[in-house]
């Protein structure tokens, strides 16, 4: 089965990364506690991953991607519409960004 998913203006410059590289460099403890430990890599058809997904549910999720200077954007998405972003993520602060904005309820992010 093939999962298909919507195209975002936010993801229109993303570049191919390693998915596996970017849930060593989150933390399996962040995606824990953002996701349940759910991380979906969205990929082209060439199978480059273009960005990775941490769906909490509800419509809520937090999206990476890798942008063209090498850096993280962060996004906070509810029901396909971006609430926050936050750009040029090192990968030695991707854990805390992925955190921040997973927790919708209680920490501004980005752009909110």
């Amino acid at each position: 089965m093939t999962t298909t998913k919507p195209t975002f203006d936010y993801l229109a410059d993303s570049r191919t990364f390693s998915a596996d590289e970017l849930r060593k460099q989150i933390g399996m403890m962040t995606i824990l506690a953002v996701s349940g430990g759910r991380f979906v890599a969205y990929a082209d058809a060439d199978g480059d991953v273009l960005s990775v997904s941490l769906p909490e549910g509800h419509g809520r999720e937090v999206v990476v991607r890798l942008n063209a200077l090498d850096y993280y954007d962060v996004s906070r998405v509810l029901n396909g519409r971006v609430l926050g972003i936050e750009t040029d993520v090192d990968c030695t602060q991707i854990s805390e960004a992925v955190y921040r904005a997973g927790m919708f309820a209680n920490v501004t992010f980005g752009d909110d």
